[in-house]
């Protein structure tokens, strides 16, 4: 993984996030594609690296799955796509950024919660979004 080179094969928690309402269907489809690829090529057990799942929706940050909750990629693809649905994208040219920031206080919020200290932590968003400075000043 660009910029953590032991994260798919050492102790580390790994968080996929989808900022679902600024994407439009197509750009949905194809990262989910690009999030199943990552986790199909991460090495996930419980003594290796754990990954969790996050999406927006309302506005809201919401947990898919958690990084205790799965300990083999045959079990995650499957349920990000149960829990990521296409439809909830943008279908319009005026996708709303608005749910990036909620979406990255989930993120905190749930390394603070269930991460060990001792594992690093990679984020990895998809989105369309982008973050103001106002609101870069709100993290």
């Amino acid at each position: 993984m660009f910029g953590c080179e032991r994260c798919t094969t050492s102790y580390s928690d790994v968080a996929l996030a989808f900022d679902v309402a600024s994407l439009g269907y197509e750009q949905l489809e194809e990262s989910l594609k690009v999030a199943e690829v990552l986790i199909a090529n991460i090495h996930t057990g419980i003594n290796q690296t754990r990954i969790s799942l996050s999406k927006t929706v309302g506005g809201i940050g919401e947990t898919v799955f958690n990084i205790n909750k799965f300990s083999n990629s045959s079990q995650m693809i499957p349920a990000m796509y149960r829990g990521i649905m296409k439809e909830d994208s943008c279908h319009t040219k005026d996708c709303s950024s608005g749910n990036l920031v909620a979406l990255m206080h989930h993120l905190a919020e749930e390394f603070l919660n269930v991460s060990n200290k001792g594992r690093k932590q990679v984020a990895v968003v998809f989105t369309q979004g982008h973050v103001t400075d106002s609101e870069r000043n709100s993290f």
